[in-house]
């Protein structure tokens, strides 16, 4: 099946962070680090021929320089795909490439520890690739139903803890194992990656709704929903949709 991409991106520092740890990349564009996010939605129309990746990173805070390893990891992706488009492996090799350069960078930083999560969708013709490091998630809109197509990685929430801790992430001294699957496309199909602002801020029944409105409103809602909910974190979402040619 031939098929075009409609894609669209929010991100936002949300209610009550003082900055934007978030970062993305969406088919090309990229945030620099001490960002408060994007005014606008972004939005653009790509041939699966071209195999376009959209990605999320959500950068842990604090000590952990999380604006850096997001914004280093978005970069070193985007070099992946530049250099290695037709690998059909790409996301999990850019995905030990990020963790070697955010490794670097916590070193020549002199912290113990610089982190991001990762979570990317590659199209391309006759399959949809998911890979993700960390809680960042990829779902894909089953009719009415949502469906995680990544993989938590996360430890049993501990007592006193509200949520669980990463057990994977960009940034980690030991073997990282990113999570990565394949789907066949289908017309119509639908596809959400976005950060914990959004999926801690609104529930996986209403962001189904929400994306039966098309992409470029669905991150709209998404934000606004996301923000009157409390926005407590920074909030990043891309959808996508399928459409055969």
């Amino acid at each position: 099946m031939e098929y075009m991409v409609e894609a669209a991106l929010v991100c936002d520092k949300g209610r009550l962070r003082q900055n934007n740890e978030d970062n993305f990349y969406f088919g090309g564009t990229v945030l620099g680090d001490g960002n408060d996010g994007l005014e606008e939605a972004l939005s653009l129309s790509v041939n699966a021929d071209e195999k376009p990746v959209f990605a999320v990173f959500d950068g842990v805070g604090g000590e952990a320089l999380g604006e850096q390893a997001s914004a280093i990891a978005a970069d070193e992706l985007g070099k992946c795909v530049f250099d290695s488009a037709d690998n059909d492996n790409i996301l999990r090799f850019a995905a030990h490439r990020m963790n070697e350069r955010v490794l670097k960078a916590a070193e020549d930083n002199g912290v113990a520890l610089m982190a991001t999560t990762m979570a990317a969708l590659r199209f391309a013709p006759g399959r949809v690739t998911v890979c993700n490091v960390g809680d960042s998630r990829v779902y894909k809109l089953d009719g009415k139903k949502l469906v995680r197509l990544s993989l938590d990685h996360t430890a049993p929430i501990a007592k006193g803890e509200l949520k669980p801790r990463l057990s994977q992430y960009v940034g980690q001294k030991k073997a990282l194992v990113p999570f990565v699957s394949m789907h066949p496309p289908e017309n119509g199909d639908v596809y959400l990656v976005c950060s914990d602002g959004v999926t801690d801020m609104i529930s996986e029944e209403k962001i189904a709704k929400i994306l039966s409105s098309g992409p470029v409103r669905a991150v709209q809602k998404l934000r606004g929903r996301a923000l009157e909910n409390g926005g407590l974190d920074n909030i990043t979402a891309i959808v996508c949709k399928i459409t055969e040619i």
